[in-house]
């Protein structure tokens, strides 16, 4: 296997090749295989026979590609570890050796320039949130302030995040009692947390979010070009809701306090605006949850000093 890393040129249809050989059903030969043909295109980037963005695309298409066949809400759903956890161990073994091989391509915020290109193509195909977790906690390693990454591609990567949440709130069931309801939210905030990383090291990216929280929640019909149109109004406002409250419970809300305080209390007026709109075709239930969401956002906000006395006052007194 090895002698691969002494061709004279790996590439694309041989790292091709390769990366099909990495798709083994067998979790412990899939770890062995993929191990080692990392380490062999390694060698091979070493010897300056692989480029860089193949090496890259190899590695990405390796982790985009990977089975991780259930999310860690099945196993909470299941109520015990099933099976997957091993395939989980498998991917992330996998994914730590990727780190270790992007350390050695160059300054992180000039990789990741290269890194992005191959993410962004792959995150069209909607993969798993393992997988996206994963990857997005690849970028904060590389440079989450994404200094260097064009506009364009800020937009295209803000978008990837925003589908990301909302896959992952709508994984949390309805009616659950205490105990369970804690792992589910748990388990989301966990999967959150590269997101949150990522706003907190790029303002702009930050303010894109807000700015689209604040159009998820008004009333009127959103522009099928436009994030969310597709979505209905309840997944919108759930989205939304815990996403705000895991950034005002993190121990790190200092860094976008400013931020939030802009853009909280107009999220709160347009969940208040849905709740008393007689204009929209909402059953008695989703009126239910949209107003424990918007309780629980305002105690969140006002706890976090993002609302003052006046605007809580106000807010009290419309509900």
């Amino acid at each position: 296997m090895y002698c691969l890393a002494y061709f004279s040129k790996l590439n694309f249809d041989v790292l091709r090749s390769m990366l099909y050989c990495c798709l083994c059903p067998n979790p412990d030969a899939q770890r062995f295989i993929s191990l080692n043909m990392l380490d062999i295109v390694r060698l091979a980037y070493k010897r300056r026979r692989v480029q860089v963005p193949d090496y890259i695309s190899f590695m990405v298409s390796l982790m985009f590609r990977f089975n991780v066949s259930h999310d860690i809400f099945e196993s909470i759903k299941e109520g015990h570890v099933c099976v997957s956890e091993s395939n989980r161990a498998v991917y992330q073994s996998i994914t730590d050796v990727v780190y270790q091989c992007l350390t050695i391509l160059g300054e992180r915020a000039h990789v990741l320039q290269a890194f992005l290109n191959p993410v962004l193509d792959w995150m069209h195909f909607k993969p798993s949130l393992d997988i996206v977790r994963r990857i997005l906690r690849m970028i904060v390693f590389l440079d989450s302030k994404l200094s260097e990454i064009s506009e364009e591609r800020v937009i295209m990567l803000n978008n990837a995040i925003l589908f990301f949440m909302v896959d992952a709130v709508s994984k949390i069931p309805k009616d659950l009692d205490e105990d369970l309801q804690s792992k589910y939210d748990s388990t989301c905030e966990f999967y959150m947390t590269p997101c949150i990383y990522l706003f907190i090291g790029s303002q702009n990216l930050l303010e894109r979010t807000l700015k689209i929280f604040i159009s998820m929640t008004e009333t009127r019909v959103l522009p099928a070009s436009q994030f969310g149109s597709d979505l209905s109004l309840l997944t919108r406002v759930n989205t939304v809701v815990f996403v705000l409250i895991t950034m005002l419970k993190s121990d790190r809300l200092p860094r976008y306090v400013t931020s939030l305080k802009k853009n909280v209390k107009d999220i709160l007026k347009n969940i208040f605006n849905i709740l008393y709109s007689d204009r929209l075709d909402l059953t008695e239930q989703e009126r239910h949850e949209i107003n424990g969401d918007f309780d629980r956002l305002k105690t969140n906000a006002y706890k976090a000093k993002c609302l003052d006395s006046i605007v809580m006052e106000e807010l009290q007194k419309g509900n």
